[in-house]
């Protein structure tokens, strides 16, 4: 268990580790803080915490907090290697499913996804030409493919690799 419980952020002392949160906020708001705790995923499991982190401390500058914890994530994401791939989608995108790209950058408004671009129109199904950190080739392949869902409808049905990459890829589609 880690000694420290509490960091300087925003002019204030916060929580920041999920027994420390727990411990900090109000005995009537631990059964909720449990559950979404417990429920949340690995795509918003820092925003659960922040979120809580918060309502602990309701004297700390949010905003403070905020541009704190996304530096320190885009630090330890910058520290991730960095995997080139390409995903093949289930379908052409049109202009219009393509639009969050317009509107959010090549990383679809997330430093984390990296690099993202995609084809759309023709007649072949689309493609994402990826440059996104990932502690594993499935790891940054997943988020990705998580992001483009999420933003287009369109899910990936493969996943190209240069031969250097292909034994990363072992075992992801294997069948028994």
């Amino acid at each position: 268990m880690p000694e420290r419980t509490t960091a300087s952020r925003g002019g204030a002392e916060v929580p920041d580790t999920i027994p420390a949160v727990r411990e900090a906020l109000p005995e009537d708001r631990r059964d909720q803080f449990d559950y979404e705790i417990n429920t949340a995923t690995v795509l918003n499991i820092h925003a659960t915490l922040r979120k809580w982190m918060l309502e602990a401390t309701p004297e700390a500058d949010a905003d403070h907090i905020t541009a704190e914890l996304t530096a320190a994530e885009q630090r330890a994401i910058d520290q991730l290697p960095k995997w080139e791939f390409t995903l093949i989608l289930d379908r052409t995108l049109t202009e219009e499913d393509v639009e969050p790209f317009a509107q959010l950058g090549e990383d679809l408004g997330d430093y984390a996804n990296g690099s993202l671009g995609i084809t759309f129109g023709g007649i072949t199904p689309s493609e994402s030409h990826c440059f996104t950190p990932g502690v594993s080739l499935f790891d940054a392949a997943s988020r990705a493919s998580a992001a483009i869902h999420r933003h287009t409808g369109a899910r990936t049905v493969r996943i190209e690799v240069d031969e250097e990459h292909r034994g990363d890829l072992d075992g992801i589609a294997r069948v028994a």
